[in-house]
């Protein structure tokens, strides 16, 4: 018979009254340890605190007792205080410190389990003496450890209870957060990292303490400490017990029963919620579980294990488990330090802390970083969901102990051994619905557990999530994982975003490959291995990109990939194909068995009741028509529930479930069909909605879309469970699918009629959207949002945070609305007329909210998905050779929308920065900028309530050409290079690297190599270039324009290539007598590789060509009249390279002159090369099958592949652009240009181009780059399907049209005066830019560098850029009617910096860098010269008060001259020297021109750049610029504004006139424009149009409007004037832009 007394006692297990230590525990010679008397206690909690304390905790004190005295000084304990009084006869409650560090680094905190307390639970035989965790101090690896233990209230004597396992683990926690130490300051718990060590039941509260602080603020610091958790015995799915032992107590006379106890009863409910929660939560801990291996004494003779072995275990993949050699009471408590146990527990704890010392010791590379940097890089790398929601679901899923069959498998073993010759991926394959996803996250948490969690990252693909599915997602996936814990990565690219604004959210596969990959993670040291892990890639839109790119990884550490997937066509071919690269292992049935066996006697048995041989034959049954799907198995338990009657319901349901998916699917509709009409619509609509949805839809915002048409829910997540029939499921109050197969099923028309119609769907959700929408509301509600800044904040932190509550559909319909229409059928109707509608009426507002989310991609996907839509439309007119449909009164509304698509890409592609920044703006700014042809301009532009208008432009559409950059006169750019937010120019002959922003074309720096450079190459990242000279290579960076390395050459042979290495450290060069060697860049130590020379190489010849592969693992090299060799650069030694010989000459003997090869280029994957021979003909050479493909349509002189290897880019004889599709070579597009090109570069996103042409480098984004195939899925490759109904498209530009040099405006606004590169002056009038008429000419090979119009509009005089001047008298004769007549014609010997008239315009002041005339324009002679040095840097002034004076301004001081004589008025030595009288020179009218004497002064490394008076005549205000030696500034960099008083000029003293400097002004200004009224105007940083008013706070500076994209060059931009009444002129491609009204807004 069990003696009860005693089977209570063992559950308590460490209780003061509990039975003696099993006799079968181990007795080993006694051996004490010294101790130190350093006991502290907790100290007590503050009133506010105690104040919220549950009932138990907050009692009175006097209940508390303490423990003896003589006890705690036996062990050594000090007396002291405990959180709830001073110590007597009982043990205390609360956390004591037991041990302590004089600077401790690790917490080890130890909690008792039933029945137990803080002291003698760990003590043998409850002999303090022996209370061994202090022992752990004296370990010199755990003695800086500060030990704690936590006693609480769980005896099993006195009254009933309503405390749980929560409340002891809230009371954990509230000691935790309210630790201080006592009466000797400690540190607060959770400055150190915490080591959790609990027996029995306390193993269950600090699991539930750790799931309340994973989701309470208050407790963040402390949770984020918790490392591992120690379990001694503790029962994970309970003790079969714990029942017994509560009726004990209710039948005892002093007992009653506990809550507490009955949650230790075998997977109660309690237990089971703690299971499910921490198994999603403590992936990142360290778990270790010892089990007892003796039985406990219960009664005489009676032996049994309180907590059984498998209830003992977590199961989960990181925990460490083990038996010691105890029983349930002993595991515990150790009498001796060489007792076995203790040692086993003590090492472990040892090995705990090392793992933890290691993590701490890569903590700066490997630890989370703050929440700040993680939102950072969630914007950066547009991470919509966190990465881990999809790993806990199906960790949570999955059965204790399931899919460890992975980690025996032999295959698996080998290949997770990170050798050199050891597979990359591990792939594994099988039928839908086995399990693998649940494999997956399995294999996931294991390489976690085994490592770090820093070494494994993971990607969950899913069909349902449209973001999800695409290659770019899951490559910004893993590597947002690793910059959480890789601070070197995180760094740099946090860096990488604030210097240059590089954003990957939206970049394609190969850009986000290069540049974050190969740039960054693959060159950072790391403690690898690193392991990826790969969920159901067939679902990706890619797969075989992804798969291309993990083939041909190339890193300092060792990287493993383990995929899984279902094995369709695309994926058969590349797992057909052999490899040594990947490991392909089937998954049978056999393996998932076991896993399936037990998830069903899981469910079988918590659901049933029965005997157990009924439940073992329902397993069996179930097993034998599951066929290994875990999905059915699910499904048909689901449908057998309903049937738990008797168990010959049970028998009947499960002999009526069908076998095999598609028939179990049968049975699931056949149930919704059979509900009552309403409800089967409703059902319908349901499955509908959540079918097409393009993501898992929220349950609010299901109800908002179908309130409308079924009224409001009462609860919908139980009408959806209830009438969905197992289709749907609920998570995280998100509604989705059961499975991918399931929305085939639906969907599927193969067999019978679709059960629900995909176009049909889609044009539903795609009306309700287009209708929610087309709202007057939403400007209202915008623009408020707009002016909210705490608002407006929350919106761009997260979807709209509290906004999302009052309407919770918005942002559904706002991301999501083309992508719905994209999917409608061919020929619906309705949905064109409400698109059109919204189009012409709402289309700005919702513009305007895509702005305020911070995602414009949104709108560029939404072009695209236009641009689907609108092909489907023409393939079916085409397909049922419908010309009609392609020509009636519908095709208007198709035309709309086909412009609006175009017009998208424009918007976000001109617009897009100063959207981000004032979303507001579309409304009243973007629209005047559209070219007047555009649909946007033609629905809003000519709004009533806008004045602002944009004149003078002729292009009515849109232009391809971005900028137009001048790297200089005279210069040639003989090389560009893009790296994404940057692109370089090569002025090969100086060896001038200009380096320009992406976003603005604006000029950032230059690099100067000092001699011929004939080479430059940039890094993968973009951080760093080289390049080349005759003498010397030099490494910069990028960012910065510093020089990092120079190295001087060892032979006289020429470079032909460089690139860098598979590291940064290292420099790759080839050179023209074939040698190839590695340059180390620190070291300076150059090594040979070899010499790619074939032995059929004439002696005398060297290379024409030679171009590293992308990976830097092959070299292609051409000599001329030889076949193009491919070396294998990693290859030492002699060995044979691959040739390239073409058809034609494949008969020619040795000698004989093949074809010469011009320009090799490779395909980014390095497999293949095209090369273009001198007949212009291109050859595809595939390197592996050794097969080519000739195209001789191509016509190419230049060319390039795009970095993706989806496009070539061409140029021909003429100098005309073209883009062609591969493989086929199809023309995409074509830009007639008639102009030498001698270089091409892509963008790394392909959706821009390059070419230098002379001094001239064109940047290009046309809209044909952006395809419709790719329907915001970024990698799709394939164009050939679209180009059987696309037309190639076809642009001409009209590079004929001179540039504008010069401009000059009249004082009434009527007029402007313009000259251009050609030599000629045009007047034009200002009210649409119309020419009136050609002044006068220069010669035609000069460029008008001056201009000037008198303020009577009477005089124009201009000078070019050869020294030649001439000035005009112009006379208008009636309107637009003007007469010209000569004044002087006169050429000089160096050109012209400034012309100024005088005030009564009978004098004019001509001013060059070292004389100043002045011209008497009456008697149009010479008056006065002077000459000074011409380093000086001067401007001059009519003074503002003083018509007769003239003031100069340098960069350091100002005079006064009198204006016809320059004769200096001020009190001081004049600048230069002092002037005498020339006997040399006299004027016609015999009054005497001065000459100067000169020295020669250094140069001056400033000059005033600009100068205006205000007004109100107070102020002069004037810039200044470094002196670069040009005559037109290019960069403002260096920049300083200063005012100049005019009342201070009454001093005659240049030193007594007040200067003030505008440093706050001058830091936020791109360029300086003039002055308005009394206003400084100007270009800001983020190119607005601004006005500060002098004298205010410069926070009051106002903004008008911004300037387009494509006008901002550096070559324009300086030429940019504001006249008096506020029009503002800017050149832009040949033509003056006018903008009237600008500051008026």
């Amino acid at each position: 018979m069990v003696n009860l007394r005693k089977l209570g006692r063992a559950l308590a297990a460490s209780n003061a009254d509990s039975a003696e230590p099993s006799a079968s525990s181990n007795v080993v010679t006694e051996q004490r340890p010294p101790y130190r008397h350093d006991h502290r206690a907790a100290s007590k909690p503050t009133e506010n605190i105690l104040a919220s304390l549950p009932y138990h905790l907050a009692r009175d004190e006097s209940t508390r007792g303490s423990v003896a005295g003589s006890n705690f000084e036996r062990v050594g304990l000090q007396r002291g205080y405990t959180s709830h009084g001073p110590f007597t006869n009982e043990e205390p409650y609360g956390l004591n410190i037991v041990h302590e560090a004089e600077n401790p680094n690790i917490d080890l905190i130890f909690v008792h389990g039933l029945g137990g307390s803080a002291f003698k639970t760990w003590s043998w035989n409850h002999d303090i003496d022996y209370f061994w965790p202090v022992w752990l101090s004296h370990d010199p690896h755990l003695a800086s450890s500060r030990i704690l233990t936590f006693g609480y209230n769980a005896t099993l004597k006195g009254p009933s209870s309503n405390l749980n396992i929560t409340e002891f683990a809230k009371d954990l926690l509230l000691r935790m957060l309210t630790f201080s130490g006592g009466a000797v300051p400690s540190p607060h718990i959770g400055t150190n990292p915490i080591i959790f060590v609990a027996h029995s039941m306390g193993g269950l509260i600090i699991k539930k303490a750790f799931i309340l602080a994973r989701s309470d603020e208050k407790y963040s610091k402390i949770v984020s400490q918790v490392h591992g958790m120690l379990f001694l015995s503790t029962p994970h799915k309970g003790s079969n017990y714990a029942h017994t032992l509560n009726n004990i107590l209710n039948a005892a006379p002093s007992s009653a029963r506990k809550i507490y106890v009955s949650e230790l009863e075998l997977n109660s409910t309690s237990l089971q919620d703690i299971n499910e929660l921490f198994r999603t939560m403590c992936g990142d801990l360290t778990l270790v579980s010892f089990y007892e291996s003796l039985k406990t004494n219960i009664g005489p003779g009676i032996k049994r294990f309180i907590v059984e072995k498998d209830s003992g275990m977590l199961g989960y993949p990181q925990e460490t488990s083990s038996s010691l050699n105890a029983d349930h009471h002993t595991v515990c408590k150790y009498k001796t330090l060489e007792d076995p146990n203790y040692i086993d527990v003590r090492d472990m704890l040892k090995w705990m802390t090392s793992k933890l010392e290691l993590s701490t010791k890569v903590t700066s590379e490997q630890r989370p970083s703050a929440t700040n940097d993680n939102k950072r890089l969630e914007e950066i790398l547009g991470i919509q969901e966190t990465p881990s929601n999809d790993f806990n679901l199906y960790r949570s899923e999955a059965i204790e102990g399931s899919c460890r069959w992975v980690t025996k498998k032999q295959s698996f073993l080998e290949w997770t051994q990170p050798s050199d010759n050891s597979p990359k991926i591990y792939w594994m394959t099988g039928p839908p619905a086995t399990g693998k996803s649940t494999v997956a996250a399995f294999v996931a948490e294991y390489f976690q557990s085994r490592f770090l969690e820093s070494n494994c990252q993971y990607h969950f693909v899913r069909s349902a999530h449209q973001f999800k599915r695409t290659a770019s997602y899951c490559l910004r996936s893993i590597a947002f994982q690793f910059a959480l814990w890789n601070e070197s990565f995180r760094s740099r690219l946090l860096a990488m975003n604030k210097e240059s604004g590089i954003s990957f959210r939206s970049e394609k596969s190969t850009l986000v490959w290069e540049k974050l990959f190969v740039g960054l993670i693959f060159k950072i040291p790391f403690s690898g291995p690193l392991f990826w892990v790969i969920d159901a890639l067939d679902e990706s839109e890619s797969p075989t990109i992804l798969v291309n790119l993990f083939k041909k990884i190339q890193s300092l550490y060792p990287i493993r990939i383990f995929l899984t997937s279902r094995v369709n066509q695309e994926l058969s071919i590349i797992l057909r194909s052999p490899t040594e690269i990947i490991i392909h292992e089937k998954l049978s049935s056999a393996d998932t068995l076991p896993d399936i066996k037990a998830f069903v006697r899981a469910v079988v048995d918590s659901a049933l009741p029965c005997s157990y041989q009924f439940r073992e034959d329902m397993v069996n049954q179930v097993l034998a028509k599951s066929s290994g799907s875990f999905l059915w198995v699910k499904l048909a338990l689901n449908t057998l529930k309903d049937s738990w009657h008797t168990e010959e319901d049970v028998r009947r349901a499960l002999h009526d479930v069908p076998l095999g998916m598609e028939s179990l699917y049968t049975k699931m509709i056949a149930d919704v069909m059979d509900h009552q009409p309403r409800l089967r619509n409703m059902a319908l609509k349901m499955l509908s909605w959540v079918a097409c949805a393009s993501r898992p839809l929220r349950l609010v915002e299901l109800k908002v879309a179908l309130s409308a048409q079924f009224g409001d829910f009462v609860s919908l997540e139980n009408t959806v469970v209830q009438i969905c029939g197992y289709f749907v499921r609920v998570e995280n109050s998100r509604i989705l699918l059961i499975h991918a197969t399931a929305r085939q099923f639906l969907f599927d028309r193969a067999i019978r009629p679709a059960i629900i119609s995909s176009h049909q769907g889609h044009e539903e959700i795609a009306l309700k959207c287009l209708e929610f929408l087309s709202d007057d509301k939403w400007r209202l509600v915008f623009a408020q949002m707009s002016e909210g800044g705490s608002i407006f904040e929350r919106i761009k932190r997260a979807p709209l945070a509290t906004f999302e509550d009052e309407h919770p559909f918005l942002w559904y319909a706002l991301e999501n609305w083309a992508y719905h229409i994209s999917n409608v059928s061919s020929d619906a109707g309705a949905p064109v007329h409400a698109l059109v509608s919204f189009l012409k009426r709402h289309c700005l507002s919702w513009i305007h909210a895509i702005a305020l989310s911070g995602d414009l991609q949104h709108v560029v996907r939404a072009s695209r998905y236009l641009r689907v839509f609108l092909r489907q439309r023409k393939r079916r007119a085409h397909q049922a050779n419908d010309l009609e449909s392609l020509s009636n009164a519908n095709n208007e509304n198709l035309e709309l929308i086909r412009h609006w698509a175009a017009d998208l890409i424009r918007i976000v592609g001109k617009f897009g920065t100063n959207l981000a920044d004032n979303p507001n703006s579309i409304y009243r700014l973007v629209p005047p900028f559209c070219p007047k042809g555009s649909q946007i301009w033609q629905d809003y532009g000519q709004w009533s309530g806008n004045n602002l208008s944009v004149e003078g432009v002729s292009s009515t559409n849109w232009d391809d050409c971005l900028a137009r950059l001048n790297v200089g006169e005279d210069e040639t750019a003989s090389k560009v290079l893009c790296t994404g937010p940057l692109f370089l120019t090569l002025i090969g002959s100086s060896g001038t690297i200009i380096i320009w922003h992406a976003e603005t074309c604006t000029e950032a720096r230059r690099m100067v190599h000092g001699e011929w450079v004939t080479v430059m190459t940039a890094n993968k990242s973009g951080t760093l270039v080289a390049s080349a000279g005759l003498h010397t290579f030099r490494i910069w960076d990028i960012k910065s324009g510093t020089e990092l390395y120079c190295l001087a050459k060892r032979t006289h042979a020429r470079t032909m290539a460089i690139s860098f290495g598979l590291t940064d450290t290292e420099l790759l060069v080839g050179r023209d007598d074939f040698s190839i060697s590695r340059l180390g860049l620190a070291s300076q130590d150059e090594k040979l590789v070899f010499v790619a020379k074939d032995s059929s190489d004439y002696d005398d010849t060297c290379p024409k060509l030679m171009v590293f592969s992308p990976d830097v693992n092959k070299i292609a090299v051409a000599c001329r009249g030889q076949p193009v060799l491919v070396w294998d650069v990693t290859l030492a030694g002699s060995q044979q390279p691959w040739r390239c010989v073409r058809t034609e000459d494949r008969d020619r003997e040795q000698g004989d002159v093949w074809n010469d090869p011009e320009i090799v280029s490779w395909q980014p994957d390095g497999s293949s090369i095209l090369i273009l021979y001198q007949d212009t003909t291109i050859v595809e050479w595939r390197l592996l099958e050794d097969e080519q493909n000739e195209y001789s349509h191509i016509q190419a002189r230049e060319m390039i592949v795009s970095p993706d290897g989806n496009y070539l880019l061409t140029s021909d004889f003429h100098g005309s652009l073209s883009i062609w599709t591969f493989p086929k070579f199809k023309l995409l597009y074509r830009l007639h240009y008639d102009e030498f090109v001698r270089d091409l570069a892509f963008s790394p996103d392909g959706q821009r181009f390059y070419d230098t042409r002379g001094s001239m480098c064109n940047v290009w984004e046309p809209d044909a780059l952006v395809r419709p195939d790719e329907m915001g899925q970024d990698d799709t490759s394939s164009n050939s399907e679209l180009s059987n109904v696309s037309d190639p498209v076809l642009s001409l530009d009209d590079n004929n049209r001179s540039q504008i040099t010069a401009l000059a405006c009249d004082a009434d606004n009527r007029y402007y005066a313009c000259g251009n590169d050609e030599g000629v002056v045009y007047l034009h009038e200002m009210i649409q830019g119309k020419r009136i008429r050609k002044c006068f000419a220069h010669s035609s090979t000069v460029s008008v560098i001056s201009l000037a119009w008198s303020i009577s509009g009477r005089y124009l005089v201009s000078g070019d850029d050869s020294g030649r001047v001439i000035a005009k008298r112009l006379e208008s004769k009636e309107a637009s009617k003007w007469a010209v007549y000569p004044v002087f014609d006169i050429r000089m010997s160096e050109t012209v910096a400034q012309f100024l008239f005088h005030p009564k315009e009978h004098a004019l002041l001509v001013s060059t860098p070292s004389t100043d005339r002045i011209w008497n324009l009456k008697t149009k002679e010479e008056t006065c010269r002077r000459r000074w040095p011409s380093q000086l840097g001067r401007r001059w002034i009519t003074h503002p008060m003083q018509n007769d004076v003239l003031l100069w301004l340098d960069p350091e001081k100002v005079f006064k001259y009198r204006w016809m004589t320059l004769e200096c008025l001020s009190i001081a030595p004049e600048p230069g020297r002092t002037a005498q009288p020339s006997s040399a020179a006299t004027s016609p009218t015999t009054k005497p021109v001065l000459a100067e004497t000169l020295s020669q002064p250094s140069e001056e490394a400033e000059k005033v750049n600009w100068i205006s008076p205000t007004k109100n005549r107070r102020y002069v205000v004037f810039e200044i610029l470094p002196n670069t030696g040009h005559s037109r500034a290019r960069s403002t960099q260096g920049m300083r504004i200063e005012l100049l008083s005019i009342s201070s000029l009454d001093n005659d003293i240049p030193e007594a006139i007040v200067r003030r400097g505008l440093a706050d002004l001058a830091k936020n200004v791109a360029r300086l424009i003039g002055s308005y009224q009394d206003r400084i105007i100007f270009l800001d940083k983020q190119w607005w149009i601004c006005t500060w008013a002098i004298d205010t706070d410069f926070s009051k500076c106002k903004r008008h409007f911004f300037l387009p994209r494509d006008w901002l060059s550096s070559s324009t931009l300086q030429l940019a004037v504001m006249n008096s009444h506020g029009t503002f002129l800017c050149p832009k491609n040949g033509e003056v832009a006018i903008v009237k009204n600008g500051v008026k807004l």
